[in-house]
């Protein structure tokens, strides 16, 4: 067994360290006492003997103490952000990029000019929240836009972010109060924080023949983004990424290593490179591309040449524009690209009764929580099992 813990005698005491500052802890008179806000260790025990000598001279421990205090002022959020980036990239955080696009495009213009240990409290993240869902009229963005409303799950993302700052400034500046905690009962903000999204009515081509209408409506190079969507899941921006280098005819995979977002290349949203395989008819359609195009580096290349003469990757909004035109000329509804094309190759997936674990892996998603939006589409009933279940009431 062991020895149980002794009492603190009069005057004994603890320095130890709270965050970047050193505190000291004694006991006074039977009670338990506290002081902190000293600089260095150094500091704390001078205080701390002080502290002895005057609890042995009957006086109490704090008696005419002037202790070495942090004075200056803590520096503002936008001091400091760029200390708490350079560390969450340290530490091989993989949405550092997009934690810093967040940050200036939404939270910089609230924060950059406060200190974190001011007055924030809920009614001001009441006002920030309430604002990122339905922005003032007339207000615009930090690039001279008009603001648009953030979804739910954008705006949980940028409370969470900030939520991880006041948590590494607790670690790294002594802040030890999130003002973000107190959000978890205040059932008004936990509503403009659930979110809209319904698997169920996403759209998809449910017929296989509109997915081919739909390719062969969209100009070429466009068109191969669409088939690495539509036939093998790859996210737009992967697709718009991939170099031919990547596709390995011989095995039937397709090597997802990369990704293009907002203009930057990166790794794929999962953090990590996946093996996608190439079924027959994407297989053909990527050979006699290559054909065409044997010198490209690119799978699917902007068919126009940079002033440099160097190949540029595929404007997003050209894209969109393409798939918007596809769509109307084919006659089916309007969808995203993303719906018309990964999204459909999943739901298709489901529905001819093929694994979700193995979409999964297909799709780089996280976890198997997130491929379960589609676990719906097992429960739908295809027309043969509906006339077998049918029963005629008249003849």
């Amino acid at each position: 067994m062991g020895r149980p813990p002794a009492r603190a005698r009069r005057g004994d005491g603890k320095v130890y360290k709270r965050g970047r500052l050193w505190s000291i802890r004694w006991t006074e008179g039977g009670e338990r006492c506290y002081s902190g806000g000293y600089l260095t260790e150094e500091a704390a025990n001078q205080v701390r003997a002080v502290i002895a000598l005057n609890l042995q001279a009957g006086r109490p421990g704090l008696e005419r103490i002037r202790p070495e205090r942090k004075t200056e002022p803590l520096p503002t959020f936008g001091a400091l952000v760029g200390e708490w980036l350079d560390d969450r990239k340290a530490k091989g955080r993989r949405s550092v990029e997009d934690d810093r696009r967040r940050w200036n495009r939404h939270l910089a213009p609230l924060l950059a000019h406060r200190r974190p240990d001011a007055s924030i409290d809920i009614g001001f993240l009441d006002r920030m929240i309430t604002d990122l869902r339905s922005p003032p009229v007339g207000s615009l963005d930090p690039r001279g836009r008009t603001k648009k409303g953030l979804s739910p799950a954008t705006t949980q993302r940028i409370v969470h972010l900030l939520s991880a700052f006041y948590v590494w400034l607790g670690k790294h500046h002594g802040i030890l109060n999130n003002p973000v905690r107190t959000l978890k009962g205040d059932g008004d903000i936990r509503d403009l924080l659930r979110s809209t999204h319904d698997p169920k009515r996403v759209p998809f081509l449910k017929r296989k023949e509109d997915v081919a209408a739909v390719f062969q409506a969209l100009p070429p190079s466009i068109n191969i983004v669409y088939a690495l969507g539509a036939l093998a899941g790859l996210r737009p921006g992967e697709a718009v990424a991939l170099e031919w280098d990547a596709v390995d005819f011989d095995a039937g995979l397709i090597l997802v290593r990369r990704q293009l977002r907002e203009g930057r290349l990166g790794i794929p949203k999962s953090g990590k490179e996946r093996e996608v395989p190439i079924v027959p008819s994407l297989s053909a359609v990527l050979k006699a591309w290559r054909k065409k195009n044997p010198k490209a580096e690119l799978v699917a290349p902007s068919l126009r040449k940079s002033q440099t003469g160097k190949t540029k990757f595929l404007n997003w909004r050209t894209i969109k524009n393409a798939m918007k035109k596809a769509l109307k000329k084919c006659g089916l509804k309007p969808m995203t690209f993303y719906q018309a094309g990964r999204h459909t190759f999943a739901s298709q997936w489901v529905l001819s009764g093929n694994s979700i674990y193995r979409l999964k892996e297909m799709m780089g998603h996280s976890s198997v929580q997130v491929t379960e939006r589609y676990a719906h589409l097992t429960n739908q009933l295809t027309d043969s099992e509906l006339a077998r279940a049918d029963i005629k009431l008249a003849s």
